[in-house]
């Protein structure tokens, strides 16, 4: 089992905005996994064997989304049902949360925070935003706000936008959900976005107040890890920096493969350094 203790309260960022901390200002470590179809693909059983397996390996942070309908390229014109048969959304409306589909995901949270497990959570994937355009400028406030309400006391959440796509003329949407998302909860929960390869969330979003840190996916792009990450570390305002999905172990389908095992380490290492490389620039 974990060797983690039950999570008691929400991850924030610290004073000098450098990085995270926990409820007793504590620096906080994410060390991310990512299971993306963890809240409709997974079974009860399996989604607990998998939480259960990552906090007994040390992780920090599990990574998945609430209206899901594959991964890009293979997915759905509408989100997938649960292990259950319940939809996401009642009548395809983003406005109109289906209550059945989020008991599942009110277990997963409690499980996770019982496990030590902060869940990062993507309230769409970004093909509902962006190709079908689901999720609008007009539904999106009123779905932040019942997500945010809904898991309002939940000390283990953090909100993710995007989802695998550019922003850019959708800029809107993604504004009025996490509008939404601070109202419903009060601004307990720190909030992100989570773009497409080779883009950061800074290119977009930075100057922006509700986001609280700045999300990178380099994909298949390994080498680019370390100055993707020390760039965004150097603007203004400071903002924590998380290379939120890099080049998966294997990976036949990357240009720059095949992805070893040494690879993966390498990663993680660079974007780990490169933050702590800027923190030793801040002591001279």
């Amino acid at each position: 089992m974990s060797q983690h203790q039950p999570f008691s309260g929400p991850v924030q960022v610290s004073q000098d905005g450098r990085y995270f901390t926990d409820s007793r200002g504590a620096p906080f470590f994410w060390l991310g996994d990512t299971a993306w179809p963890l809240f409709a693909e997974y079974t009860p059983e399996q989604a607990r064997h998998y939480l259960q397996n990552r906090a007994a390996l040390g992780y920090t942070v599990i990574q998945g989304i609430l209206a899901w309908g594959g991964g890009t390229g293979f997915e759905r014109p509408t989100p997938g049902p649960n292990a259950h048969g319940q939809i996401p959304w009642l009548d395809e409306n983003p406005a109109t949360p289906n209550p059945a589909y989020f008991e599942n995901v009110d277990d997963l949270v409690e499980l996770a925070a019982n496990l030590g497990l902060v869940l990062a959570m993507l309230p769409t994937w970004g093909y509902y935003v962006n190709d079908v355009q689901t999720v609008t400028t007009e539904n999106g406030y009123k779905y932040g706000y019942w997500l945010g309400r809904r898991y309002r006391e939940a000390p283990n959440i953090i909100w993710v936008l995007g989802g695998d796509r550019i922003p850019t003329g959708f800029e809107g949407v993604t504004r009025q959900l996490a509008a939404g998302l601070q109202d419903g909860d009060g601004g307990t929960h720190l909030i992100s976005y989570h773009p497409c390869g080779e883009r950061s969330s800074a290119q977009f979003f930075h100057s922006e107040d509700w986001l609280d840190f700045n999300m990178i996916e380099t994909w298949t792009a390994w080498s680019r890890v370390y100055p993707s990450v020390q760039t965004d570390t150097l603007l203004s305002p400071i903002k924590p920096v998380v290379l939120a999905e890099g080049a998966y172990e294997d990976g036949p389908e990357y240009p720059m493969g095949p992805i070893t095992h040494l690879i993966v380490r390498r990663q993680a290492w660079w974007a780990f350094m490169a933050t702590e490389d800027i923190s030793e620039i801040d002591n001279i």
